[in-house]
């Protein structure tokens, strides 16, 4: 066991299933050689130990190999002198943590307004859209955030190293609950469940229709591109091949994606494999490079029939703009929008 796990007092806390695991005690830290107070911090199977102002980063197994950020950190106050503030406009997470009966302080805002006005109440915060970059020069005792959603592009990560703020992300936490919200986009798109629902609130039957392009379809054989294959892709990989459905996948690094789909390729064969793909399903992250992903040049290099389906974070086809209204109109991406509403937008992020 690495030494500085000896001897501390653990606190699991689950925050809105964001798995966050505190622990405080003394170690021996082994690169210095003298007793330290320590913090350790484990979100989502990754863990951050900070020791003294020397932040580790690294996973379960700790070794010379991990570098040493010297990086002057807030301190997180002993437990009987710790403060949480929740935040969010639904999520009752202070209901959920006071079952708990860890002994923390702990209260929960629901507003902007209410977290504004206590800013200088707390040293945790468990927090997602209601954060503010602003916050960071207002909140002198907040030490720790933990974000409650998987991404983070909100927060100013410069900023808050500056101030001394760890931030931590609940990346996984919701991989089951949105590979699933895909499939079920997936699943109304092909049997066409929103134009049954039209039809059926205007007291409309349709007729046998023969053409095979504008009938309901069947999963089984198709080809699902999965562009971005971390937890949410991988996870939607696996119940898209219980259909029956042949999965093919972009990611990062191509060699660390094998067993969930069928084939992984490199994010730079994205337009080589678009040709080939039924269906095309962005779980990807946010970042500068995924962006403007889906241009005018993806969606016209998809099959005309082709399905997408978003549920990464906030995208849109902005690129489009740039087209010429003559391009814009042709089948490639006129199919995945009205009238024709084969485009799946996830609204539950």
């Amino acid at each position: 066991m690495h030494p500085a796990k000896e001897g501390l007092r653990s606190e699991p806390l689950y925050l809105a299933g964001g798995r966050l695991d505190l622990a405080f005690g003394c170690c021996v830290d082994p690169l210095m050689g003298r007793n330290v107070t320590l913090v350790v911090a484990g979100i989502a199977g990754t863990r951050v130990w900070v020791v003294s102002g020397t932040v580790i980063t690294g996973g379960d197994k700790l070794g010379p190999s991990l570098v040493h950020h010297r990086i002057q950190m807030r301190a997180i106050p002993a437990k009987e002198d710790l403060t949480i503030c929740f935040a969010h406009v639904a999520y009752r997470m202070a209901e959920r943590f006071a079952r708990r009966e860890t002994g923390i302080r702990h209260f929960q805002v629901s507003t902007l307004d209410e977290l504004t006005a206590r800013l200088g109440e707390f040293d945790l915060l468990c927090v997602s859209m209601m954060w503010r970059n602003e916050f960071i020069a207002r909140a002198p005792r907040l030490a720790f955030i933990q974000s409650i959603s998987a991404g983070t592009d909100q927060y100013a990560r410069d900023a808050l190293k500056a101030a001394g703020i760890r931030l931590a992300s609940a990346q996984g936490v919701n991989s089951e609950a949105v590979a699933q919200h895909a499939i079920a986009l997936i699943l109304a798109l092909t049997r066409q469940l929103h134009l049954a629902r039209d039809n059926q609130a205007r007291r409309h039957r349709r007729g046998m229709i023969s053409d095979l392009r504008e009938r309901e379809d069947e999963l089984a054989g198709k080809t699902l591109l999965i562009v971005g294959l971390g937890h949410i892709g991988s996870r939607l990989a696996t119940l898209a091949r219980a259909f029956g459905i042949r999965v093919i996948a972009t990611k990062r690094d191509a060699s660390t994606g094998a067993g969930a789909a069928d084939a992984v390729f490199s994010q730079d064969r994205l337009l080589e494999l678009l040709p080939a793909a039924d269906i095309i399903a962005l779980t990807c992250p946010l970042t500068p490079a995924t962006e403007r992903l889906i241009s005018f040049k993806a969606l016209a290099a998809m099959k005309p029939s082709a399905i997408l389906v978003n549920v990464s974070r906030r995208w849109s086809p902005r690129s489009l703009a740039s087209a010429s209204p003559r391009r814009a109109s042709t089948a490639p991406w006129r199919s995945l929008c009205p009238p024709t509403r084969r485009c799946g937008r996830s609204t539950t992020r």
